[in-house]
């Protein structure tokens, strides 16, 4: 009575959500069914060291400030603030994602900030991070029936920064990419 638990939602419901990776109320539902953290493609253990070296390798005066666009509730930065990168801007389009991850943090990692925000219209001024590092976000702005519109918008919101992208990239999807690459500073692609 009066508890503000979340309500766990059965794998069948939680599926449902997942219908089009585009939909703000798909992913609201998401994560108020799913409530605990959950990480596309790679855990830190196998992201750890490749991850920070590459972080070592920017040339920006430190503290590197990092954005984690589509955050989600994934402990990426998490695991990236305990490792003593605590300069962190994490978005999602989610405020239930936002507001969990707030709360989960607010506490053991004060520096590390959360906003709801759409990455495919960012509101940071020009140079604002050393370095973007994008799990997934880039592959679920991907949907099949909308091409590549939504991913390139993304990719020119962030054309200034270093990236170093997470994601499982179909072929078709490397097209986008590459001609992005020229702009970069670094682009580091894992896992595709």
């Amino acid at each position: 009575m009066g508890s503000k638990a979340k309500k766990k939602g059965s794998p069948e419901d939680i599926l449902e959500t997942l219908g089009d990776f585009t939909s703000k109320e798909n992913w609201d539902n998401f994560f108020t069914l799913r409530g605990d953290s959950f990480e596309w493609y790679a855990e830190w253990p196998h992201l750890r060291d490749p991850l920070l070296s590459l972080l070592k390798t920017i040339p920006l005066p430190l503290p590197l400030q990092l954005l984690v666009p589509g955050c989600g509730n994934s402990r990426l930065s998490e695991h990236l603030y305990d490792a003593g990168h605590t300069a962190i801007t994490n978005i999602d389009f989610s405020k239930v994602v936002i507001g969990d991850m707030l709360r989960r943090n607010v506490r053991d990692r004060p520096l590390m900030r959360w906003r709801v925000m759409d990455m495919t219209v960012m509101q940071f001024e020009d140079e604002s991070f050393g370095a973007v590092i994008d799990k997934g976000g880039l592959d679920a702005l991907m949907e099949p029936e909308l091409g590549p519109k939504l991913g390139n918008q993304y990719l020119s919101e962030v054309c200034g920064f270093s990236i170093l992208l997470i994601q499982l990239v179909h072929a078709w999807m490397n097209l986008s990419i590459s001609s992005f690459k020229t702009r970069k500073k670094k682009l580091c692609n894992f896992l595709s």
